[in-house]
């Protein structure tokens, strides 16, 4: 109905410029920093999480490459960033180091712990 008497407003003259108020109520807008997105925000945070995930990767990478010892890479990355949500990609890259080298328990404990750091998983124990 609102957009009827917009048009029909519009029809008649009666809009110049643009309306703020309907019904005389007063809106406040709110321009909170954490709310608003430019398209150079949303290319930095782009940029943050691409960069994110390629330390993520170099650290897979090195621990995968560096089979014995089998964990420094991984191990450095989840104590510099405990809380990443890409942590389960360091456990994933310790549980295949320790596969290759044949420690099974080990890697089985590793890739549990890759499944809790990663709720989202489709792999549920």
């Amino acid at each position: 109905m609102c957009a009827r008497f917009v048009v029909l407003c519009r029809k008649l003259g009666l809009f110049t410029r643009a309306v703020v108020a309907i019904d005389g109520s007063k809106f406040k807008a709110v321009n909170n920093r954490d709310k608003n997105y430019t398209v150079a925000k949303v290319i930095g945070r782009i940029e943050q999480v691409d960069a994110s995930i390629a330390r993520y990767l170099r650290a897979l990478d090195r621990v995968v490459r560096r089979v014995d010892p089998p964990r420094p890479g991984g191990e450095q990355a989840i104590r510099l960033s405990p809380f990443d949500q890409l942590i389960f990609a360091a456990h994933v890259g310790i549980s295949l180091a320790h596969f290759m080298n044949g420690r099974y328990e080990e890697a089985a404990a590793a890739a549990r712990r890759a499944i809790q750091s990663n709720p989202g998983s489709a792999c549920r124990p």
